[in-house]
């Protein structure tokens, strides 16, 4: 597979993220106090998302701490290489019906993405996808 087939790749991440949170409290070694911030409303989620289109559009599910759905959309352009590694961004929506985090359910979280696919020079078919995703709202 080529670079230029990238846009044929089904993509599928594994989600860590934390959500609903303000500033965290420091400790005296400006390091987070994770006793403080235990009470401080912030929830650390796991899950899985599974998303299948072709660029820019992506729709999938979400399955874990948090379930639900997700549309990404990936920014249009010419895509911006370094090496063997693709860069992209884009923003994506979740909607959250159903999980452990009752204050999220029923409610949409907006996030914005940096990723990087990099190409296996051994199997040029296999891509691994690190993104960086902030949520936004």
């Amino acid at each position: 597979m080529s670079k230029s087939s990238f846009a044929a790749i089904a993509a599928a991440a594994s989600i860590v993220f934390a959500v609903a949170c303000g500033d965290l409290p420091s400790g005296t070694d400006g390091l987070p106090s994770f006793a403080a911030a235990g009470n401080s409303g912030c929830y650390t989620v796991k899950g899985v998302v599974n998303q299948t289109g072709l660029p820019p559009t992506f729709t999938g599910t979400i399955d874990g701490d948090l379930q639900g759905t997700v549309v990404t959309n990936a920014s249009l352009g010419p895509p911006k290489y370094a090496g063997e590694v693709i860069l992209s961004s884009g923003a994506s929506a979740y909607e959250i019906s159903g999980g452990s985090v009752g204050p999220l359910i029923g409610q949409t979280l907006l996030t914005s993405f940096e990723s990087r696919v990099v190409f296996s020079q051994d199997n040029p078919a296999a891509g691994r996808i690190n993104a960086t995703e902030t949520v936004e709202s």
